[in-house]
Formats: C-alpha cells, structure tokens, sequence
C-alpha cells in the first residue's frame, strides 16, 4: 500500500521507538538532522513531531489524506504537510522553524476538525525557540508579499499562536530566575522589525497586556505566573 503519511519524529532514544501499525503511514526518526529524515520519507504527506504521541483512529486521517489536494491540511493537534514543500528547506534543530518555513512554499491549506493522536505536552527551551522564532519572523517578512491570501492568513495565525507560547514561557522562566529580562528584551526589540508581528502579539497577548510587562521589565506577580501556567495546560492538552 501506498504511504499516505510519514511522521517524523524527533528526540526519541532507541528503546522508545516503535513501528506503525497502520498500512498508510511510517514513522521516520530523526537524529538531529531533520533534512536527512525528510529524505527518506516516502509519505505523501509529513508530520513532524518532537512530542511522545499515542495512535487513536488514524484511519479517518489517512482517508482524508488519501483524497486531500491541498498543500497543508491543518488537523487537531498539528499540521501535515506535502512531501515537495520541504524542498529547499534549510536544515534546523527547531521543528517549528523547519515547519513554518516549509509553509512559506504551500499555496493552500485544508482545515480538518479531527484528532487522530494524543499528545504530550509541548516541549521548550528558550534558546531553541528563541533562534527557531528569529529565523522564522525573519524569513516571514521577506517572502510575505509572494504568499497566497490562505497562506498568509495560516502562517501569520500559525507564527502569533507560536510568539504568545514563547512569551508566556519565558516570563514565567524569568519569574523562576532560569531567564534573565534582557534575554527577553532583547528578542522582543528584534521582533520590532517585523512590526506586523509586533503589533498583532500586542494585541492577541492577553488582553493587551504586554505593554505594562514591558514597563515592568518583563516580571510578572506570582498570581499571573499561575494564571499563564493554566492556559499553557489548557493549550498543550
């Protein structure tokens, strides 16, 4: 049968790596090198997944898959990917970097109320994503004026969603001391080159708050760490 899906899965030891059971889809692992993983994929489609994950009915999916045109199909928990999109791709560590940029090759998207694995929670590390957010806010302003409307509309919801996580992110890590304000700072003064970006996280990022963060230095009340600490749950379940 022919591979409707290839998961690429990335940060898995040896003894946790498993085999599909589902005819249509492979599991490709990743050692360090997301290119060469990609390569010998044989999907139609790729998913690219740094997070444990558990099959549910994938089989709806690879259905759905079987019949899909479109370059992107978005689904709960992620999005999936055409093969020939990561053609050109330069390699990265950060897998929302290589994903992101891959979408700024796809010209239509398909959106798929259906959710076939569980998930962990997402993983972070401030200098992974803050490198991967860099590069991805850089690459988005040199080629958004050549993407297509749906595209567009994908990558920028898909980038905001991503700046909101960071933020919450490192402000708690600077509550906890394991990330210094500047760090913050300093990428947030970065961002303000791609002042559309700047100005949607102002204003998606809860309720318009960063204003007063930022005037605070980046800190925030132990009462708001535990509040941004229960929408990250509610976001990674």
């Amino acid at each position: 049968m022919k591979k409707l899906l290839t998961i690429v899965v990335c940060g898995q030891s040896d003894s946790e790596r498993s085999d599909t059971i589902y005819d249509g889809a492979e599991l490709v692992y990743a050692d360090g090198n997301l290119t060469n993983a990609v390569k010998q994929a044989k999907g139609k489609y790729i998913i690219i997944e740094n997070r444990t994950f558990l099959f549910k009915d994938v089989q709806f999916f690879l259905d759905a898959l079987e019949t899909a045109t479109q370059d992107i199909v978005r689904f709960n928990g992620g999005n999936a990917y055409k093969n020939s999109l990561f053609k050109g791709v330069a390699d990265s560590e950060n897998c929302f970097a290589y994903c992101t940029c891959a979408t700024f090759n796809a010209k239509t998207v398909a959106y798929l109320e259906y959710a076939p694995f569980t998930l962990s929670a997402a993983l972070w590390d401030y200098d992974s994503d803050e490198s991967g957010l860099l590069r991805v806010c850089g690459e988005f302003k040199r080629v958004k004026a050549k993407l297509s409307k749906e595209v567009y509309s994908f990558a920028f919801g898909l980038i905001c969603e991503k700046l909101i996580d960071f933020y919450m992110r490192s402000l708690i890590a600077i509550r906890e001391k394991s990330v210094t304000p500047d760090r913050l700072a300093e990428f947030d003064k970065c961002l303000k080159d791609e002042i559309v970006l700047y100005l949607a996280l102002d204003k998606r990022f809860d309720n318009g708050a960063l204003q007063k963060i930022r005037k605070k230095g980046f800190k925030i009340s132990a009462l708001t760490c535990r509040r941004y600490r229960k929408l990250l749950k509610k976001r990674d379940a």
